[in-house]
C-alpha cells in the first residue's frame, strides 16, 4: 500500500472509460434504480452511463472493466452495531469497484470514525490506504443530503462519510446511500452527545465491512 506521500506524487489515474470489449453499445440504462425497502433513494445522473466501463487506479491492484448498472448491498459492521449500505454502481462504478475491493482486503478493519461540529460521519483509515482516480463527481447532484454515502478524494479511497442530516455543501462522490436502519442507529449515538459537536460518534469503530456479493 502506498503512504499519502507516495500516492500523491504517483500519476493519478482511475480513468472512467467505455468497455473497450464494445459493450458501450446496448442501450444505456435510464431511470432509477431499484431500492430495496429500507434504504434511501440514490441521485441518478443527468445522463447515464453505459452498461461498463473500464477503471484504472493508481496503484493498479483493481484495474479492469466494471459494470456501471445495479446496486450492492453492503454492512458497515461497529461496534455499536451494523450500519447497512446501498452502493451505487450507475453514480460512480470505479468508486464502488474500489470500495469493495478494499473492504475485501480488510482495509476498513478496526478504523476509528470521526465527526465534529458537522453533519457528516467520516470512517476509514486517512495514511493512503486506498488510491487516486479521476473524480466520478457530477454537475447538478448535492453530495452533502441525509442518507447519502460519499468518497473523499483527498485521502485516495479510503475516507468516506455518512451523512445523518443534510449539510451546506458537499465536495465529494455520492456512491450509494445509508439504511434507514443505519440512520437510527447513528442517530441514537448522536444523543447521547446532546451537543453540536457529537463527541460521542468519536467513539465508533469500525469492526468490518461486508459485501454481499
Amino acid at each position: 500500500m502506498l503512504g499519502v506521500a507516495a500516492a500523491a506524487a504517483a500519476a493519478t489515474t482511475v480513468s472512467l472509460l467505455p468497455d473497450p470489449e464494445g459493450s458501450n453499445d446496448a442501450a444505456p440504462p435510464t431511470g432509477r434504480v431499484q431500492v430495496p425497502p429500507g434504504y434511501v433513494t440514490p441521485p441518478t445522473r443527468p445522463v447515464p452511463l453505459p452498461d461498463s466501463v473500464a477503471c484504472y487506479y493508481q496503484p493498479d491492484w483493481a484495474n479492469g472493466v466494471v459494470p456501471a448498472k445495479g446496486i450492492v448491498l453492503a454492512d458497515i459492521n461497529t461496534n455499536i452495531g451494523t450500519i447497512p449500505v446501498l452502493l451505487d454502481r450507475s453514480l460512480a462504478p470505479c468508486t464502488v469497484n474500489g470500495f469493495t475491493h478494499m473492504a475485501k482486503q480488510g482495509v476498513y478493519q478496526n478504523t476509528g470514525c470521526n465527526s465534529g461540529d458537522v453533519q457528516w460521519l467520516s470512517c476509514g483509515p486517512r495514511d493512503g490506504s486506498g488510491y487516486s482516480w479521476t473524480d466520478e463527481r457530477f454537475a447538478g447532484v448535492r453530495a452533502d443530503l441525509r442518507g447519502y454515502l460519499v468518497m473523499h478524494h483527498a485521502y485516495y479511497g479510503s475516507y468516506f462519510s455518512l451523512y445523518f442530516e443534510d449539510g451546506q455543501k458537499g465536495d465529494a462522490t455520492v456512491f450509494g446511500t445509508i439504511s434507514e436502519e443505519g440512520l437510527k442507529l447513528i442517530d441514537n449515538k448522536r444523543r447521547e452527545s446532546n451537543d453540536v459537536h457529537n463527541e460521542s460518534l468519536k467513539e465508533i469503530i469500525i469492526t468490518s465491512v461486508d459485501i454481499q456479493d
